[in-house]
């Protein structure tokens, strides 16, 4: 993510008062009366009865291709027969993994990430296309993956497992509020109407469109109005939800499609190099915080957090390797930190 978001800043810089009209944009967003559907994402989230003695919570950060780490992860502990978390969240490339393993369906992570089928959503960049459009990319190869894996069938099973008391929300960013939005995937998905589809996929997609890189995504307000969304990794690189007081024990696992650890030492002193190290710096710095206050918060309620990263020593290809190879390694890798010790999943 590092190289584009520098490119996209530097087409900014040069081509300021450059792009589309916020009137413009608002003309795209999805006509669906759903005030109940969001929420900042700093508020405590309603728990159903069932999930107060206990709840166990997933969630997954951004990462674009090195989300395959994830996806391997969470493919082998499907395969062990691990149990399925109660709530799952997701931000960036971790919404769409998120809406996969919560409707229970693993098996397309692997075609997506280890047989090379997110490979063909690697961005085309045309830094011409910031003179008109402000963004180097617009992200339709995105959009259809999105269209062609939230299906009916899939958005069925998330309304469905939402009605038995589980949960899925995706964070997004909103521009005009400054902050974090949770977005509740499973009450979009129980809506009633044709406009839910079009929500759905337009939540997944804000999730995971970087500033300058890909085009802004109007949501609606739930009050007939919208706001500008874009990738919820500007303000958090997950979203862990706030559990009211009334939670007891939460287990949470934390999986980020990154490291956490530092990397080998710059060589020179460039501006790219440079420039890279301190956004990596900056989103590894803001995740170990989350981690932290994530503990906190499960400590108060007397249940724990683990953590999950890409190993700083991993052996596999550069990291944001958009290559069908590259991701099959990550995933390969996530498979087999992911393989859960014997007695832990029934």
């Amino acid at each position: 993510m590092g190289r584009m978001v520098i490119l996209a800043l530097s087409c900014a810089l040069a081509l300021q008062g450059c792009g589309p009209a916020r009137e413009q944009v608002l003309l795209g967003v999805t006509a669906v009366a759903a005030p109940d559907v969001w929420f900042q994402a700093e508020a405590a989230i309603v728990l159903p009865r069932a999930l107060r003695d206990r709840s166990k919570v997933l969630a997954l950060s951004g990462g674009g291709p090195d989300g395959a780490f994830g996806a391997g992860y969470l493919t082998a502990r499907a395969e062990a027969g691990c149990s399925a978390p109660d709530i799952v969240t997701g931000v960036s490339i971790g919404a769409l993994i998120a809406t996969l393993v919560f409707a229970s369906q693993e098996y397309a992570l692997r075609s997506l990430f280890a047989e090379g089928g997110f490979a063909q959503t690697s961005p085309s960049v045309n830094p011409l296309r910031a003179i008109t459009m402000g963004t180097v990319a617009d992200g339709e190869t995105y959009r259809k993956l999105v269209a062609q894996t939230m299906d009916r069938n899939l958005i069925a099973l998330v309304a469905a497992e939402h009605r038995k008391g589980r949960r899925l929300y995706v964070a997004t960013t909103d521009l005009d509020a400054m902050r974090m939005t949770a977005w509740d995937m499973g009450a979009i998905a129980n809506l009633p109407g044709t406009g839910k589809m079009a929500l759905f996929h337009d939540v997944i997609i804000a999730s995971a469109s970087i500033p300058g890189v890909f085009p802004v995504v109007p949501l609606p307000n739930g009050d007939g109005s919208a706001r500008l969304h874009v990738d919820g990794g500007v303000t958090g690189q997950v979203f862990v939800p706030v559990l009211p007081p009334t939670a007891k024990r939460p287990q949470v696992r934390i999986i980020f499609n990154n490291g956490l650890s530092g990397d080998p030492p710059i060589s020179r002193l460039e501006a790219l190099p440079t420039v890279q190290r301190g956004l990596s710096t900056l989103i590894r710095a803001q995740s170990r915080q989350q981690v932290e206050l994530a503990r906190i918060r499960a400590k108060v309620a007397g249940g724990q957090v683990d953590a999950v990263s890409i190993p700083p020593d991993a052996p596999v290809a550069r990291l944001q390797d958009f290559s069908a190879r590259a991701m099959a390694a990550t995933f390969e890798l996530g498979r087999q930190i992911g393989q859960p010790p014997a007695g832990e999943c029934p």
